[in-house]
């Protein structure tokens, strides 16, 4: 059975503003669970941007709303530095005629599928290229200082 918080949860992020309630009684809502269950999901910006939007902060204690507001504006920060990171990266791979396509968080920001960027948390850039290219993006992201404190695979960077 979904526990009480994954249905608000739920409510939160997925349904009209009208139904944020349907099946849920706030006043048996264990807000640390709450925080606990979104953070480990990585959705606590998200579960912030969805309460503003739909203009529920009313339903919440203030305290939770600022810590998650605080966590928010981290995550909005930190994903404008790695999208202009993308953006630069893409075109230092493109200067060296080296094809990429961009996966996960960072293809979904750049392809604007959020209505905000500190919707969805991203911690890397992910990206593919050939296989024939192994060597030389190798050579290229370290002269250009892209560091790595990990041996590098065929898998990861």
């Amino acid at each position: 059975m979904i526990a009480l918080e994954e249905k608000f949860l739920v409510n939160i992020l997925y349904r009209h503003e009208s139904e944020i309630l349907n099946g849920v009684d706030i006043n048996n809502i264990n807000f640390e669970k709450l925080i606990t269950l979104t953070s480990g999901h990585l959705m606590l910006p998200a579960l912030f941007f969805n309460i503003q939007k739909k203009k529920s902060s009313y339903l919440f204690p203030e305290d939770f709303i600022a810590y998650i507001k605080s966590i928010y504006a981290i995550n909005k920060a930190r994903n404008e530095i790695l999208l202009d990171e993308a953006k630069e990266l893409s075109e230092l791979l493109v200067e060296n005629n080296i094809k990429h396509i961009f996966l996960k968080g960072t293809a979904l920001l750049l392809s604007n599928v959020f209505e905000d960027i500190g919707e969805r948390m991203i911690g890397d850039i992910d990206f593919i290229i050939q296989g024939k290219d192994e060597e030389k993006i190798k050579k290229v992201l370290e002269k250009n200082k892209y560091c790595s404190q990990e041996t590098y695979s065929s898998f990861s960077f």
